[in-house]
């Protein structure tokens, strides 16, 4: 009897622990870096600011991916900041964006970083934006633990 009673209670307590840790999941603010936040940035074009930006992806500038990420570099897009175009910088993960800062002192750039997509942004003193890029994954990764991921992502941001 008292063996039924430890079983029911523990069945309840797996039960609610699942069912808060996926309500959380699907309520939690999360970043929304992903191409249609980017598309949306070009769309704004040289009228959005920095604070604009932050509102859009909705999280200050930062490395969102948990050191998880899966660029693949074969897309890319925005209005290229000059100093990426005459470099033709590809960055990977958060360290190669600092090395080129420390190349190219004068050009300002802002990134977030999530698990299929990067935004740089490059603004003026004044924080306007001057030009953006953004890359992504295209493929789904081979590794079965990196493709669930991708999946997961592309299904929560919407894109198809």
């Amino acid at each position: 009897m008292r063996f039924r009673r430890w079983l029911r209670c523990m069945c309840l307590a797996v039960l609610l622990l699942l069912a808060g840790a996926t309500i959380s999941f699907l309520t939690l603010s999360r970043p929304r870096i992903n191409k249609t936040g980017c598309d949306r940035l070009d769309r704004l074009g040289l009228q959005a600011t920095l604070v604009d930006v932050h509102r859009l992806v909705n999280a200050p500038p930062g490395d969102y991916s948990g050191g998880f990420r899966m660029y693949d570099m074969t897309s890319s897009g925005g209005n290229e900041p000059a100093a990426l175009a005459h470099e033709n910088a590809v960055f990977r993960c958060p360290a190669d964006l600092a090395a080129f800062q420390l190349k190219w002192p004068q050009a300002k750039l802002v990134a977030w970083w999530g698990r299929n997509c990067f935004l740089v942004v490059e603004v003026d003193g004044r924080d306007n934006v001057i030009a953006s890029s953004y890359g992504y994954c295209q493929h789904r990764p081979e590794d079965w633990l990196a493709g669930l991921f991708w999946s997961i992502d592309r299904w929560l941001d919407g894109d198809d």
